[in-house]
């Protein structure tokens, strides 16, 4: 008891007492770890949100190199960069300002305004000839005559930009004098030759050939195609097809809305298909994120490009990528550019920028990145501009809050983050669960409450091995006793000369033969099982012809038994493989087996043996008709010591060893034993040993 006190309840009292203290503490220690955990998920943000604006930023670097920069050469510029920034949500904006202060915004124009404007210089004669033209379209209205000197003036002239306005007029009088289809035609071709040349207030000729391509289909009837030609004027000028300022994309396109939408209710349903009313649902939020870019080009060429420009010019050979947050109006920009070293000595270096959309920034970027770091749920996140407005999150609302804050790298973009997270309290309830140091000193008090109860069961079964030692010790004085009582008896009969028929010696000798063998395999199991105890049990085997070394064990054991007038009917099997075996140890094996066999078949004292080979095993089965084994005890009969209830009541003796001494033999020879048994009706134990070469 003193032994359970000291090594069970002291240790749990005093672990109890140090966990209590503990579980108060982890509050302190929960404080500092979760400080350490938001300062990390700030370097975190910081160093993810680095990361993928510099991959963003390596594009602009990547396309500030190309050739087509150099050339001018509008088409390749813009094709090159919708192919990197392909998918790229976070741009918002690109722009260009070449070394004649030139601005191009690729996303919203095919070339610069200005870039291709020219004006066809006309002969005096040309004047006449319009003048002539313009008097019998508007004034005299006879729009024949006025086709006819348009189009002498167009074969005329070899100036280009001169025949597209010339086409434009004739277009106009075909449309005038009703000759629809003549204009649609002209028309046609003033969008497929002429598409680059403008008007002298600066609107493409070929957009101005398109919308009024649509006039003329309705003129004709042809309200269906005229549907299907706005859709497409509609989708070119948000694709940019054409070369316009805020106030033309902002005029054409509510112009072609609206004339979409006439159409769409003049025109029977069926007409349009499901295809056109997707695209024009598209479109629709096309134009609303267009308009959002034409409004940032306002802002970026009117607020941020002179200063802009004027910066970075006056760094000579700038390699690194110059950042700028800045508010115009209600827009807040953050614009990204880079140097675009001139290729001619003297002259001024372009620039090419980006508006990063601070929206995509706030709401994807650092949304995505919030959500897979490897943080605690608890953390909150709120990132605040420099305003104190909320770009993203919300703002921790409790008092008891530990809140920690950081900028982004260069102060770009200029928000705040906040990571916050709720203090922790002491433990109770609930959180007492989640404690590390409670279920570190529940697991110790669970082990010590396991070793309490295996020191308790431990005790029992050494009381039990004691008390099976016990009876081990009388049923071994008792096998001692009995043969050394009868050779005690014959001994004296015969000294005292009392036996004087030599038949009767002989019989006396024979039984005092018996008991001795009795006694020595009593002893040599005994020995056995010290040995094996020891791990000091050796084997001999040697290639053996099972049949006849079973005979011969069976004989010998009959022998030993003849005054008990026992019966062992014996089926063995002829011309079997030979076995590897320790010839004495297995011998003893089969004693042993066919002894309580007989011991436990009061009635018959009948054994029956058996030997057959299947499967290249060898099975020699012992069978009794005696008083069985129950089924709970049959796991425990191979147990040292172990005797059933049934042969205390049959008042069976043994030593509880000799199916110890079995079991191991016959393992030891790489075989296994089996037990059948059926109470009241007998027991069958089965060895099986491989055969050699098996």
């Amino acid at each position: 008891m003193l032994i359970f006190i000291l090594t069970i309840v002291l240790p749990s009292v005093v672990l109890s007492i140090f966990g209590i203290r503990a579980i108060r503490n982890e509050k302190f220690r929960q404080e500092r770890q979760l400080g350490i955990d938001l300062d990390r998920s700030v370097e975190l943000i910081k160093q993810q949100f680095s990361i993928t604006l510099s991959n963003a930023e390596n594009v602009l670097q990547t396309a500030s190199r190309m050739p087509s920069l150099s050339t001018r050469d509008y088409q390749s510029i813009r094709k090159e960069l919708n192919h990197l920034i392909r998918d790229n949500g976070a741009v918002e904006q690109i722009f260009i300002v070449f070394p004649d202060d030139v601005s191009f915004f690729p996303l919203l124009q095919p070339f610069p305004l200005d870039s291709r404007k020219s004006e066809p210089r006309l002969t005096a004669e040309q004047h006449i000839k319009i003048e002539q033209a313009q008097e019998m379209e508007f004034l005299k209205r006879i729009y024949g005559n006025a086709i006819k000197i348009y189009r002498d003036l167009f074969n005329g002239t070899g100036d280009k930009c001169f025949k597209a306005r010339i086409l434009n007029f004739m277009a106009r009088n075909q449309k005038k004098a009703g000759k629809y289809a003549e204009a649609i035609t002209t028309y046609s071709r003033i969008s497929n030759q002429y598409a680059d040349y403008q008007t002298s207030s600066s609107v493409s000729l070929a957009l101005l050939a398109e919308l009024q391509t649509i006039d003329c289909l309705q003129k004709l009837g042809r309200k269906k195609d005229a549907f299907d030609q706005a859709i497409k004027v509609y989708r070119n000028i948000l694709n940019s097809s054409w070369p316009l300022n805020a106030n033309q994309f902002n005029l054409y396109t509510d112009m072609t809305l609206e004339t979409i939408k006439i159409l769409n209710q003049s025109i029977a349903p069926d007409q349009v298909t499901d295809e056109n009313r997707r695209l024009f649902s598209e479109l629709e939020n096309t134009n609303q994120n267009i308009s959002r870019l034409w409004e940032a080009r306002q802002n970026i060429q009117n607020g941020i490009l002179p200063q802009l420009t004027t910066r970075i010019r006056e760094q000579e050979n700038l390699q690194n990528i110059y950042h700028v947050s800045n508010t115009v109006g209600q827009q807040h920009c953050f614009i990204s550019s880079v140097q675009i070293p001139a290729e001619i000595e003297g002259q001024r270096a372009s620039l090419m920028g980006v508006e990063w959309n601070h929206h995509y920034l706030a709401n994807n970027l650092l949304a995505d990145i919030i959500d897979n770091l490897p943080v605690s749920g608890k953390i909150q996140f709120h990132i605040v501009d420099q305003s104190g407005a909320t770009v993203s999150g919300e703002s921790g609302s409790s008092e008891n809050m530990i809140l920690v804050t950081g900028e982004f790298n260069e102060r770009f973009p200029p928000w705040v983050i906040e990571a916050y997270s709720p203090a922790p309290g002491l433990m109770t309830g609930a959180a007492l669960y989640k404690s590390y140091y409670f279920w570190t000193i529940l697991t110790l008090l669970m082990v010590l409450t396991f070793g309490a109860v295996l020191i308790i069961r431990t005790m029992a079964r050494e009381r039990e091995v004691v008390r099976m030692k016990s009876n081990f010790v009388s049923s071994v004085s008792h096998e001692l006793k009995t043969p050394l009582t009868s050779i005690k008896a014959l001994t004296e009969r015969l000294l005292k000369g009392k036996v004087n028929s030599p038949t009767k010696m002989k019989q006396y000798f024979s039984v005092i033969m018996q008991d001795t063998d009795k006694l020595t395999r009593l002893v040599r199991n005994i020995l056995d099982f010290s040995r094996i105890e020891e791990g000091k049990k050796e084997y001999s085997l040697v290639e053996t012809d099972v049949t006849s070394w079973l005979e011969e064990t069976i004989d010998n054991f009959r022998k030993e038994r003849s005054h008990d007038k026992i019966r062992i009917e014996t089926r063995l099997e002829p011309d079997l493989p030979p076995v590897k075996l320790d010839r004495d140890e297995m011998s003893q094996c089969i004693c042993n087996l066919l002894d309580n066999a007989i011991k436990f078949s009061p009635v018959t004292k009948t054994a029956e043996v058996e030997l057959i080979i299947t499967e290249g095993f060898i099975h020699i089965q012992v069978k009794d008709r005696g008083i069985g084994i129950p089924n709970e005890e049959l796991d425990r009969i191979f147990e040292r010591f172990y005797q059933g209830s049934r042969s205390i009541r049959q008042s069976v003796k043994g030593t509880g060893l000799g199916l110890t001494l079995v079991k191991h033999t016959v393992e030891a020879h790489g075989g296994r034993i089996q037990v059948q048994s059926h109470p009241g009706k007998g027991t069958v134990f089965t060895i099986n040993i491989p055969s050699i070469g098996k």
